[in-house]
Parts: C-alpha cells; structure tokens; sequence
C-alpha cells in the first residue's frame, strides 16, 4: 500500500478503524490515486471481515470510499433513534 493512501485512511478513517464511528466516507482523486482499486482489493483481502472498503462511486475523476466495521454500521443504522429520525 502506498504511504500517501495510507496516511490517507489514518487521518480520514481513525474514528471508524478504532471503532469510535461506525462508517467514514472518503472522496479521493483518482489521479492522485492512480493505484487506488488495487488498494482497496488488497486492503478488503487482509481487513475483512473486520474492516470493509467499499468504492460507492467512481466518476469524474473522483472515487467515494466507504470504510466501515459492519457490525457496528448495523447497529447504528438499524438503531431505533435512527429509524426515527429517518421517518
């Protein structure tokens, strides 16, 4: 894994590696990235099922990656207070 993505996913993902979120959602360059769908399949390889990288969208020379611990996104979308606010 290149540093610059790694630096990347430590100062935008903390919170949910560490367990303090349940998700972070990070919009990166591809050209600043070029690698970027090779990291993702290799980080997903070693993670899950701990961990998951999830591209959402890829377009415009943009890519949008979730990074979230399942278990804990379950329980904060399916929270009662959240479906609450949803309604």
């Amino acid at each position: 894994m290149s540093k610059k993505f790694e630096h990347t996913l430590a100062f935008h993902c903390g919170p949910a590696i560490l367990g303090i979120k349940a998700s972070n959602l990070i919009n990166l360059s591809l050209a600043d990235y070029p690698n970027i769908l090779d990291e993702i399949k290799h980080l997903n390889k070693i993670f899950n099922p701990y961990y998951y990288f999830m591209v959402l969208s890829k377009k415009n020379g943009r890519i949008l990656i979730l990074v979230f611990q399942l278990e804990a996104l379950k329980k904060a979308v399916l929270n009662t207070d959240s479906l609450n606010f949803s309604c």
